[in-house]
Order: C-alpha cells, then sequence, then structure tokens
C-alpha cells in the first residue's frame, strides 16, 4: 500500500477520510482564504510552511486523484487564486551578479558624466591582466 495524503486512512483496502486531520484540512484552508498565512497556519498545527503550501496545492483534497473530497472545489479554486496573486505581487528578487572593482574607480575624475564614465571604463582591466593567464 502506498502512502496517503494527510488527512486520509486506509479502511477495509479503501481510502476513506481521517475525522480528525480532515478537520485540520478545513481549518488550514478555511484560516488561509480568511487571510492568514502559511507561516501562521504551519505554527498554528506544528506543521512546516512547506507541508501547509503542499496541502493547500493538492487537488486531493478537494476529490482529485480518486480521493474522498474534503474541502469543496470552490475553496480549493479560491485558494489557488489567491496562492497565485501571492506569487504575482513577490516577484523573486535577481541576484546582482559580482562585480570587481579597482583602486580609482570612485574617485572624481570630472564633473561631466560622459568623461567620468570614459574614465572608469579605462580604469577596469580584464581579468588576464589583473591575474594574468591561468
Amino acid at each position: 500500500m502506498s502512502k496517503l495524503k494527510y488527512g486520509y486512512q486506509w479502511q477495509a483496502g479503501q481510502i476513506v477520510i481521517n475525522p480528525d486531520q480532515a478537520d485540520v484540512i478545513k481549518q488550514i484552508f478555511a484560516g488561509f482564504l480568511a487571510g492568514q498565512t502559511r507561516n501562521h497556519l504551519a505554527r498554528q498545527f506544528n506543521l512546516t510552511h512547506t507541508s501547509v503550501l503542499r496541502i493547500l496545492t493538492s487537488n486531493k483534497y478537494a476529490g482529485g486523484d480518486g480521493y474522498p473530497q474534503i474541502i469543496t472545489t470552490t475553496n480549493f479554486k479560491q485558494v489557488q487564486k489567491q496562492l497565485k496573486k501571492q506569487i504575482v505581487q513577490k516577484p523573486k528578487k535577481q541576484p546582482t551578479p559580482p562585480t570587481k572593482f579597482y583602486r580609482g574607480i570612485s574617485k572624481r575624475y570630472s564633473n561631466d558624466a560622459f568623461k567620468q564614465a570614459e574614465h572608469i571604463y579605462q580604469l577596469i582591466y580584464s581579468e588576464v591582466e589583473v591575474y594574468g593567464e591561468s
């Protein structure tokens, strides 16, 4: 027998709802729709925020893949919309590429921005010039 999702159990060879765990699943979905964060829900139910996210994104709780339905399809779809909004609203930060600056770049050469830029670019050496060929 394979491992079941949280909220379910095997009984007489059938997948059935575990009432105690199903209550937690319902509270997680209701809490998220009420505006609670995944971290808050994780602390409340002694789970990790990743576990809460897996619960919120699993269609099995809405009756998918032959599992008994614990939450309504409407609630599941509302949670998916809310999660998608959160992901869109918080784009990942792009890492800043490492840059090597050498002495003299920060010194002011000219008040003319173009001349200053030209001066700075002249101060940047290739890695071969700085470190030699490997």
